[in-house]
Protein backbone atom coordinates (compact mmCIF):
# COMPACT_ATOMS: atom_id res chain seq x y z
CA UNK A 1 0.00 0.00 0.00
CA UNK A 2 1.82 3.37 -1.17
CA UNK A 3 2.26 5.76 1.98
CA UNK A 4 0.07 8.37 2.89
CA UNK A 5 0.12 12.05 4.04
CA UNK A 6 -2.45 12.69 6.73
CA UNK A 7 -3.01 16.72 7.29
CA UNK A 8 -0.38 18.67 8.94
CA UNK A 9 -0.79 19.98 12.71
CA UNK A 10 -0.28 23.00 11.74
CA UNK A 11 -3.20 23.37 9.73
CA UNK A 12 -5.20 23.39 13.19
CA UNK A 13 -6.22 26.24 12.40
CA UNK A 14 -8.26 25.47 9.00
CA UNK A 15 -9.66 22.39 11.43
CA UNK A 16 -10.81 24.70 13.94
CA UNK A 17 -12.48 27.23 11.52
CA UNK A 18 -14.13 23.91 9.59
CA UNK A 19 -15.69 22.70 12.65
CA UNK A 20 -16.64 26.00 14.30
CA UNK A 21 -18.69 27.00 10.95
CA UNK A 22 -19.82 23.63 10.64
CA UNK A 23 -21.40 23.17 14.28
CA UNK A 24 -22.64 26.73 14.16
CA UNK A 25 -24.15 25.85 10.76
CA UNK A 26 -25.51 22.85 12.10
CA UNK A 27 -26.97 24.79 15.28
CA UNK A 28 -28.63 27.68 12.59
CA UNK A 29 -29.89 24.66 10.28
CA UNK A 30 -31.87 23.48 13.23
CA UNK A 31 -33.46 26.56 14.57
CA UNK A 32 -34.48 27.29 11.19
CA UNK A 33 -36.58 23.84 10.94
CA UNK A 34 -37.94 23.94 14.21
CA UNK A 35 -38.96 27.79 13.57
CA UNK A 36 -40.28 27.32 9.59
CA UNK A 37 -41.30 23.67 10.66
CA UNK A 38 -44.08 25.44 13.10
CA UNK A 39 -44.85 28.08 10.85
CA UNK A 40 -45.58 25.44 8.32
CA UNK A 41 -47.58 23.40 10.62
CA UNK A 42 -49.58 26.13 12.48
CA UNK A 43 -50.55 27.20 8.67
CA UNK A 44 -51.91 23.51 8.35
CA UNK A 45 -53.83 23.08 10.81
CA UNK A 46 -55.38 26.55 10.91
CA UNK A 47 -56.39 25.68 7.01
CA UNK A 48 -57.09 22.30 7.78
CA UNK A 49 -59.22 23.09 10.73
CA UNK A 50 -61.04 25.94 8.80
CA UNK A 51 -61.99 23.28 5.75
CA UNK A 52 -63.54 21.28 8.40
CA UNK A 53 -65.52 24.08 10.28
CA UNK A 54 -67.00 24.62 6.87
CA UNK A 55 -67.52 20.93 5.78
CA UNK A 56 -69.82 20.63 9.03
CA UNK A 57 -71.57 23.51 8.21
CA UNK A 58 -72.56 22.38 4.98
CA UNK A 59 -73.24 19.55 6.79
CA UNK A 60 -75.21 20.72 9.62
CA UNK A 61 -77.68 22.27 7.16
CA UNK A 62 -78.52 19.58 4.60
CA UNK A 63 -75.87 20.91 2.21
CA UNK A 64 -76.32 24.67 2.04
CA UNK A 65 -73.72 27.40 3.31
CA UNK A 66 -75.67 30.05 4.95
CA UNK A 67 -74.80 33.26 4.02
CA UNK A 68 -74.39 35.95 7.14
CA UNK A 69 -73.48 32.71 9.12
CA UNK A 70 -70.88 33.06 11.75
CA UNK A 71 -68.23 30.62 12.20
CA UNK A 72 -66.31 31.39 15.51
CA UNK A 73 -64.93 33.76 17.78
CA UNK A 74 -61.47 33.30 16.42
CA UNK A 75 -62.36 31.95 13.09
CA UNK A 76 -60.82 34.04 9.78
CA UNK A 77 -63.45 33.15 7.98
CA UNK A 78 -65.64 35.52 9.37
CA UNK A 79 -63.51 38.56 8.80
CA UNK A 80 -64.75 37.14 4.83
CA UNK A 81 -68.28 38.50 4.19
CA UNK A 82 -67.91 36.50 0.53
CA UNK A 83 -66.71 33.18 1.99
CA UNK A 84 -70.45 31.48 1.62
CA UNK A 85 -70.37 32.95 -2.44
CA UNK A 86 -66.65 31.92 -2.70
CA UNK A 87 -66.84 28.44 -1.69
CA UNK A 88 -67.02 25.58 -4.00
CA UNK A 89 -68.22 22.30 -2.71
CA UNK A 90 -70.77 19.80 -3.46
CA UNK A 91 -73.42 17.77 -1.36
CA UNK A 92 -74.53 14.60 -1.56
CA UNK A 93 -77.04 12.76 0.81
CA UNK A 94 -77.74 8.70 0.88
CA UNK A 95 -80.58 7.04 2.52
CA UNK A 96 -80.71 4.02 4.76
CA UNK A 97 -80.51 1.38 1.70
CA UNK A 98 -77.53 3.39 0.29
CA UNK A 99 -79.70 4.68 -2.04
CA UNK A 100 -79.38 8.60 -3.51
CA UNK A 101 -81.92 11.05 -2.05
CA UNK A 102 -80.51 14.32 -2.98
CA UNK A 103 -77.51 15.88 -5.09
CA UNK A 104 -76.56 19.63 -4.63
CA UNK A 105 -73.93 21.30 -7.37
CA UNK A 106 -75.31 24.68 -7.67
CA UNK A 107 -72.21 26.01 -5.80
CA UNK A 108 -69.52 24.18 -7.53
CA UNK A 109 -68.76 23.89 -11.97
CA UNK A 110 -65.15 22.75 -11.76
CA UNK A 111 -66.90 18.90 -11.25
CA UNK A 112 -69.19 16.87 -13.03
CA UNK A 113 -72.37 15.80 -11.97
CA UNK A 114 -70.69 12.28 -12.88
CA UNK A 115 -67.69 12.93 -11.02
CA UNK A 116 -69.66 14.25 -8.28
CA UNK A 117 -71.29 10.69 -8.02
CA UNK A 118 -68.27 8.97 -8.36
CA UNK A 119 -66.31 10.65 -5.42
CA UNK A 120 -69.76 10.57 -3.26
CA UNK A 121 -69.68 6.58 -3.65
CA UNK A 122 -66.03 6.54 -3.16
CA UNK A 123 -66.87 8.64 0.26
CA UNK A 124 -69.69 6.13 1.03
CA UNK A 125 -68.64 3.00 1.27
CA UNK A 126 -64.74 4.39 2.43
CA UNK A 127 -63.29 4.02 5.82
CA UNK A 128 -62.77 7.39 6.70
CA UNK A 129 -65.27 9.92 7.83
CA UNK A 130 -62.74 12.91 6.96
CA UNK A 131 -60.05 13.32 4.08
CA UNK A 132 -58.42 14.94 0.98
CA UNK A 133 -59.32 13.38 -2.43
CA UNK A 134 -56.78 14.60 -5.07
CA UNK A 135 -57.69 14.52 -9.06
CA UNK A 136 -54.55 16.08 -11.09
CA UNK A 137 -53.85 19.36 -9.54
CA UNK A 138 -56.98 19.71 -7.60
CA UNK A 139 -57.69 18.92 -3.65
CA UNK A 140 -60.93 18.24 -2.45
CA UNK A 141 -61.47 17.67 1.40
CA UNK A 142 -64.55 15.83 2.57
CA UNK A 143 -66.50 15.01 5.45
CA UNK A 144 -69.16 12.28 5.81
CA UNK A 145 -71.76 11.46 8.56
CA UNK A 146 -74.53 9.21 9.29
CA UNK A 147 -77.50 10.65 11.63
CA UNK A 148 -79.71 8.56 13.52
CA UNK A 149 -82.62 7.30 11.31
CA UNK A 150 -79.36 5.56 8.93
CA UNK A 151 -79.11 8.93 6.59
CA UNK A 152 -75.40 8.94 4.95
CA UNK A 153 -74.68 12.70 4.35
CA UNK A 154 -71.18 13.77 2.15
CA UNK A 155 -70.20 17.50 1.77
CA UNK A 156 -66.87 17.46 -0.49
CA UNK A 157 -65.24 21.03 -0.18
CA UNK A 158 -63.01 22.24 -3.33
CA UNK A 159 -59.93 22.97 -1.31
CA UNK A 160 -57.15 23.76 -4.41
CA UNK A 161 -56.61 27.24 -3.56
CA UNK A 162 -56.08 26.52 0.38
CA UNK A 163 -53.63 23.84 -0.55
CA UNK A 164 -51.99 25.13 -2.91
CA UNK A 165 -51.40 28.23 -1.03
CA UNK A 166 -49.87 25.84 1.72
CA UNK A 167 -47.83 23.88 -0.67
CA UNK A 168 -46.51 27.31 -2.41
CA UNK A 169 -45.45 28.87 1.52
CA UNK A 170 -43.68 25.50 2.61
CA UNK A 171 -41.97 25.78 -0.70
CA UNK A 172 -40.81 29.54 -0.23
CA UNK A 173 -39.95 28.66 3.77
CA UNK A 174 -37.41 25.66 2.23
CA UNK A 175 -36.11 28.69 -0.73
CA UNK A 176 -35.78 30.89 2.31
CA UNK A 177 -34.38 28.37 4.70
CA UNK A 178 -31.81 27.19 2.45
CA UNK A 179 -30.91 30.85 1.42
CA UNK A 180 -30.32 32.37 5.34
CA UNK A 181 -28.03 29.56 5.66
CA UNK A 182 -26.13 29.82 2.70
CA UNK A 183 -25.57 33.37 3.59
CA UNK A 184 -24.51 32.53 7.29
CA UNK A 185 -22.45 30.01 6.24
CA UNK A 186 -20.73 32.89 3.63
CA UNK A 187 -20.79 34.90 6.23
CA UNK A 188 -19.51 32.90 9.09
CA UNK A 189 -16.59 31.52 6.74
CA UNK A 190 -15.59 34.79 6.14
CA UNK A 191 -15.25 35.98 10.27
CA UNK A 192 -14.20 32.82 11.67
CA UNK A 193 -10.82 33.75 11.37
CA UNK A 194 -11.05 36.69 13.38
CA UNK A 195 -13.49 34.17 15.76
CA UNK A 196 -10.73 31.51 16.37
CA UNK A 197 -7.65 33.76 15.70
CA UNK A 198 -7.45 34.20 19.93
CA UNK A 199 -7.65 30.71 20.69
CA UNK A 200 -5.43 29.83 18.06
CA UNK A 201 -3.00 32.26 19.31
CA UNK A 202 -3.13 30.83 22.46
CA UNK A 203 -2.45 27.48 21.93
CA UNK A 204 0.55 28.42 19.56
CA UNK A 205 1.90 30.84 22.44
CA UNK A 206 1.00 27.99 25.32
CA UNK A 207 2.88 25.07 22.93
CA UNK A 208 6.02 27.33 22.40
CA UNK A 209 6.15 28.66 26.20
CA UNK A 210 6.38 24.70 26.70
CA UNK A 211 9.05 24.06 24.47
CA UNK A 212 11.16 27.14 25.19
CA UNK A 213 10.65 25.92 29.31
CA UNK A 214 11.70 22.75 28.67
CA UNK A 215 14.65 23.76 26.66
CA UNK A 216 15.48 26.17 29.83
CA UNK A 217 14.96 23.25 32.68
CA UNK A 218 17.08 21.00 30.79
CA UNK A 219 20.78 23.42 31.27
CA UNK A 220 20.13 24.19 35.23
CA UNK A 221 18.79 20.22 35.78
CA UNK A 222 22.58 19.14 34.02
CA UNK A 223 24.39 21.74 36.37
CA UNK A 224 22.48 20.38 39.20
CA UNK A 225 23.48 16.45 38.74
CA UNK A 226 27.09 17.82 37.94
CA UNK A 227 27.36 19.36 41.02
CA UNK A 228 25.55 16.38 43.09
CA UNK A 229 28.57 13.93 41.03
CA UNK A 230 30.99 16.28 42.56
CA UNK A 231 29.38 16.19 45.88
CA UNK A 232 29.87 12.26 45.33
CA UNK A 233 33.13 12.72 44.69
CA UNK A 234 34.08 14.92 47.66
CA UNK A 235 32.16 13.17 50.15
CA UNK A 236 31.05 9.97 49.16
CA UNK A 237 27.44 9.15 48.01
CA UNK A 238 24.82 9.52 50.49
CA UNK A 239 20.89 9.23 51.18
CA UNK A 240 20.87 13.17 50.06
CA UNK A 241 22.53 12.76 47.27
CA UNK A 242 20.46 9.72 45.62
CA UNK A 243 17.09 11.63 46.73
CA UNK A 244 18.93 14.89 44.63
CA UNK A 245 19.61 12.27 41.55
CA UNK A 246 16.23 10.60 41.67
CA UNK A 247 14.32 13.90 41.65
CA UNK A 248 16.39 14.95 38.79
CA UNK A 249 15.68 12.21 36.71
CA UNK A 250 12.02 12.67 37.26
CA UNK A 251 11.87 16.00 36.51
CA UNK A 252 14.18 15.07 33.30
CA UNK A 253 11.21 12.97 32.37
CA UNK A 254 8.71 15.64 32.93
CA UNK A 255 10.64 17.92 30.93
CA UNK A 256 10.93 15.38 28.32
CA UNK A 257 7.14 14.91 28.14
CA UNK A 258 6.51 18.07 28.14
CA UNK A 259 8.84 18.53 24.89
CA UNK A 260 7.17 15.42 23.68
CA UNK A 261 3.52 16.79 24.15
CA UNK A 262 4.35 20.19 22.47
CA UNK A 263 5.74 18.81 19.71
CA UNK A 264 3.44 16.42 18.80
CA UNK A 265 1.14 19.26 18.18
CA UNK A 266 3.83 21.35 16.01
CA UNK A 267 5.54 18.29 13.60
CA UNK A 268 5.34 18.67 10.05
CA UNK A 269 3.90 16.48 7.75
CA UNK A 270 3.86 12.79 8.87
CA UNK A 271 3.54 9.85 6.40
CA UNK A 272 1.64 7.04 6.79
CA UNK A 273 3.11 3.87 6.04
CA UNK A 274 1.79 0.32 6.29
CA UNK A 275 3.73 -0.69 9.53
CA UNK A 276 3.81 -4.41 11.09
CA UNK A 277 1.11 -3.78 13.89
CA UNK A 278 1.54 -7.24 15.43
CA UNK A 279 5.84 -6.60 15.17
CA UNK A 280 6.10 -3.68 17.23
CA UNK A 281 3.20 -4.84 19.75
CA UNK A 282 5.65 -8.31 20.24
CA UNK A 283 8.30 -5.97 20.76
CA UNK A 284 6.62 -3.82 23.14
CA UNK A 285 5.92 -6.57 25.11
CA UNK A 286 8.93 -8.56 25.39
CA UNK A 287 10.62 -4.63 26.11
CA UNK A 288 8.11 -4.29 29.32
CA UNK A 289 8.54 -7.71 30.38
CA UNK A 290 11.58 -7.58 32.34
CA UNK A 291 9.96 -4.03 34.29
CA UNK A 292 6.75 -6.28 34.90
CA UNK A 293 8.10 -9.14 36.45
CA UNK A 294 10.39 -6.91 38.66
CA UNK A 295 7.56 -5.98 40.17
CA UNK A 296 5.87 -9.27 40.36
CA UNK A 297 3.40 -8.51 37.75
CA UNK A 298 2.46 -10.54 34.93
CA UNK A 299 2.44 -9.36 31.60
CA UNK A 300 0.58 -11.21 28.81
CA UNK A 301 -0.43 -10.95 25.15
CA UNK A 302 -3.02 -12.14 22.56
CA UNK A 303 -1.31 -11.10 19.35
CA UNK A 304 -2.81 -11.95 16.50
CA UNK A 305 -0.70 -12.34 13.46
CA UNK A 306 0.43 -10.34 10.44
CA UNK A 307 -2.25 -7.55 11.14
CA UNK A 308 -0.71 -3.96 9.42
CA UNK A 309 -1.80 -0.44 10.02
CA UNK A 310 -1.21 2.63 8.02
CA UNK A 311 0.99 4.98 10.58
CA UNK A 312 4.15 6.33 11.89
CA UNK A 313 6.41 3.35 12.97
CA UNK A 314 7.84 5.37 15.63
CA UNK A 315 4.75 6.74 16.37
CA UNK A 316 3.26 4.09 17.14
CA UNK A 317 5.45 2.09 19.03
CA UNK A 318 5.80 5.28 21.57
CA UNK A 319 2.07 4.80 21.80
CA UNK A 320 2.00 1.05 22.96
CA UNK A 321 5.19 1.29 24.91
CA UNK A 322 2.90 4.54 26.89
CA UNK A 323 0.14 2.33 27.42
CA UNK A 324 2.25 -0.38 28.72
CA UNK A 325 3.81 1.60 31.18
CA UNK A 326 0.78 3.16 32.30
CA UNK A 327 -0.71 -0.84 33.23
CA UNK A 328 2.85 -1.45 34.16
CA UNK A 329 2.54 1.64 36.64
CA UNK A 330 -0.73 0.95 38.10
CA UNK A 331 -1.87 -2.74 37.70
CA UNK A 332 -2.48 -4.00 41.15
CA UNK A 333 -0.08 -5.69 42.60
CA UNK A 334 0.70 -9.40 41.88
CA UNK A 335 -1.60 -8.83 38.71
CA UNK A 336 -1.58 -9.40 35.46
CA UNK A 337 -1.30 -7.34 32.15
CA UNK A 338 -3.13 -8.18 29.31
CA UNK A 339 -2.13 -6.65 25.64
CA UNK A 340 -4.58 -7.66 22.83
CA UNK A 341 -4.26 -7.00 19.34
CA UNK A 342 -6.69 -7.94 16.65
CA UNK A 343 -8.40 -7.25 13.11
CA UNK A 344 -11.02 -5.32 13.14
CA UNK A 345 -14.06 -6.98 11.26
CA UNK A 346 -13.77 -5.41 8.40
CA UNK A 347 -10.35 -6.27 8.10
CA UNK A 348 -9.08 -3.10 7.00
CA UNK A 349 -8.01 -1.39 10.66
CA UNK A 350 -6.78 -2.83 14.28
CA UNK A 351 -7.58 -2.65 17.72
CA UNK A 352 -5.54 -2.87 20.72
CA UNK A 353 -6.36 -3.29 24.24
CA UNK A 354 -4.61 -2.82 26.88
CA UNK A 355 -5.95 -3.93 30.47
CA UNK A 356 -4.61 -4.96 34.21
CA UNK A 357 -6.74 -5.07 37.35
CA UNK A 358 -7.56 -1.62 38.87
CA UNK A 359 -8.81 -2.22 42.37
CA UNK A 360 -9.44 1.94 43.00
CA UNK A 361 -11.10 2.27 39.30
CA UNK A 362 -14.73 1.26 40.63
CA UNK A 363 -15.49 5.09 41.33
CA UNK A 364 -12.86 7.04 39.02
CA UNK A 365 -14.22 9.79 36.99
CA UNK A 366 -12.78 8.35 33.23
CA UNK A 367 -14.38 11.11 31.08
CA UNK A 368 -11.39 12.85 32.57
CA UNK A 369 -8.41 10.34 31.82
CA UNK A 370 -7.27 12.11 28.39
CA UNK A 371 -6.81 15.35 29.91
CA UNK A 372 -3.54 16.67 30.49
CA UNK A 373 -2.26 16.51 33.86
CA UNK A 374 -5.05 14.80 35.32
CA UNK A 375 -4.29 12.05 37.94
CA UNK A 376 -7.68 9.58 39.33
CA UNK A 377 -4.90 9.95 42.89
CA UNK A 378 -6.04 13.41 43.88
CA UNK A 379 -3.45 13.09 46.36
CA UNK A 380 -0.52 13.48 43.94
CA UNK A 381 1.71 10.82 46.15
CA UNK A 382 4.89 9.81 44.37
CA UNK A 383 4.58 6.25 44.96
CA UNK A 384 3.52 5.70 41.34
CA UNK A 385 5.68 7.77 39.25
CA UNK A 386 3.77 9.90 36.20
CA UNK A 387 2.68 13.55 36.04
CA UNK A 388 -1.37 12.96 33.99
CA UNK A 389 1.14 13.40 30.71
CA UNK A 390 1.21 9.93 29.01
CA UNK A 391 -2.75 9.69 28.25
CA UNK A 392 -3.05 12.64 26.91
CA UNK A 393 -0.03 11.90 24.83
CA UNK A 394 -1.26 8.33 23.76
CA UNK A 395 -4.29 10.55 22.66
CA UNK A 396 -2.39 12.88 20.12
CA UNK A 397 -0.75 10.21 18.44
CA UNK A 398 -3.73 8.20 17.97
CA UNK A 399 -5.65 11.20 16.30
CA UNK A 400 -2.34 11.38 14.22
CA UNK A 401 -3.07 8.22 12.75
CA UNK A 402 -6.73 8.74 12.30
CA UNK A 403 -7.85 6.49 15.32
CA UNK A 404 -9.21 6.32 18.82
CA UNK A 405 -8.40 5.69 22.09
CA UNK A 406 -10.85 5.01 24.77
CA UNK A 407 -11.66 4.19 28.45
CA UNK A 408 -13.45 1.51 30.13
CA UNK A 409 -13.97 -0.37 33.68
CA UNK A 410 -15.30 -3.52 34.15
CA UNK A 411 -15.45 -6.17 36.77
CA UNK A 412 -12.00 -4.61 38.72
CA UNK A 413 -9.95 -3.91 35.43
CA UNK A 414 -9.49 -1.29 33.77
CA UNK A 415 -9.42 -1.13 29.69
CA UNK A 416 -7.42 1.21 27.34
CA UNK A 417 -8.96 0.27 23.30
CA UNK A 418 -6.57 2.06 20.85
CA UNK A 419 -8.84 1.54 17.18
CA UNK A 420 -6.71 2.34 14.44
Amino acid sequence: MPPQKIMNPRSLSRRMRVRFVGLATWAVVVLLVLVLGAVNFFNTYRAEREIHTVLDVILDNDGILPSGIRFGENSVLDAEPEQPFQTRYFFVSYDREGSIESLRMDHIAAVSEENALEYGELIRTGIKDSGIIRRGHAFYAYRKTVTDDGRTLIAVLDSTRTFSSLQIFQSSSLAFGILCTVLYVLILTLLSGRVIAPFIRNMENQRQFITNAGHELKTPLAIISANTEVIEMMNGKSEWTDSIHAQIKRLSGLVGDLITLAKVGEQQDIVLTEVDFSGAAADAVAAFGPLAAKEEKKLLSEIAPDVTVMAEEKTLRELISILLDNAVKYCDDGGDILLRLSRTKRKKGAVLEVSNPYADGAHTDYSRFFERFYRADTSHSSEKQGYGIGLSMAQELAKLFGGNISVAYRDGRIYFTVSL
